[in-house]
């Protein structure tokens, strides 16, 4: 199996369709969560006019947390912790060469936040998926980490789509759909550092968009389903550690055609 893994430029992206369709999903949702979705894409758009009225947008005040924005470094350096909720994120970007990355999927990615459930935050009832590589004796708990969702930003500060990842991508350690689609009903930052309307932004998009985070997670492990009945025949082999697998979900969010829905 060591051949496969070192096969370049053969991506999942390449083979398998991983795409959602917003409208698709929005036509599927109940009149509640509609309600949700207007009630907290509201709160969305004050928290990007409060920004622009000092020529600031979601993105250019997470720059402000860095003297030197630098691809894959996280921004701000330390991440932003909720200490109650135990929600966690950051944003970083990729680099240009970097263009055929999957999680690049649209043209004019700035950069994406990447969201986490830390351990603390994570209920007795949600096990680790008993991955080959997974050693409960050895996990380190101030590490263990759930990722729950990518947001995909343009450079004007806009939200242009959402993404899951294989494990590999951010170290985490992998849950199964329904224990990620219960902690992202969990998600919430809700303190005010270092920014309060992108901590506010962060969490009211999770509320806003929850039936396409619940349609991604579920995508998510049906892509890891699909792609490990094709090459999961190998003993030794680690569908979580394969690097031609990146993104295993995606779907593109036109923001503003949304807001003006929603007025």
């Amino acid at each position: 199996m060591a051949n496969l893994q070192a096969e370049s430029i053969d991506r999942l992206n390449d083979q398998m369709d991983i795409k959602l369709s917003f409208d698709e999903i929005f036509s599927a949702m109940s009149a509640e969560e509609k309600e949700s979705m207007h009630e907290n894409l509201i709160m969305m758009h004050e928290c990007q006019r409060v920004l622009a009225n000092t020529k600031h947008s979601i993105v250019s005040e997470m720059l402000r947390f860095t003297e030197k924005f630098q691809y894959w470094k996280h921004v701000p350096p330390k991440d932003v912790l909720d200490g109650h909720s135990h929600s966690q994120f950051y944003y970083h970007a990729h680099p240009t060469a970097n263009e055929k990355s999957a999680t690049n999927l649209h043209d004019g990615e700035h950069g994406h936040f990447h969201s986490f459930m830390r351990q603390r935050g994570i209920l007795d009832n949600e096990k680790p998926y008993p991955a080959l590589d997974y050693d409960a004796e050895t996990d380190d708990l101030k590490r263990h980490t759930c990722h729950i969702i990518g947001l995909s930003m343009n450079k004007a500060g806009a939200l242009t789509g959402m993404f899951t990842t294989n494990r590999w991508v951010t170290g985490e350690v992998w849950y199964k759909a329904e224990d990620v689609i219960a902690m992202a009903e969990r998600y919430q930052i809700d303190h005010a550092q270092p920014s309060w309307p992108v901590n506010m932004w962060v969490s009211h998009c999770f509320a806003a968009f929850m039936p396409v985070i619940k349609q991604l997670v579920l995508k998510r492990d049906q892509t890891i389903a699909a792609w490990g009945a094709q090459y999961g025949d190998d003993a030794e082999y680690n569908i979580f550690e394969d690097r031609r697998l990146e993104a295993l979900s995606y779907c593109s969010l036109d923001l503003p055609a949304i807001f003006a829905m929603h007025q």
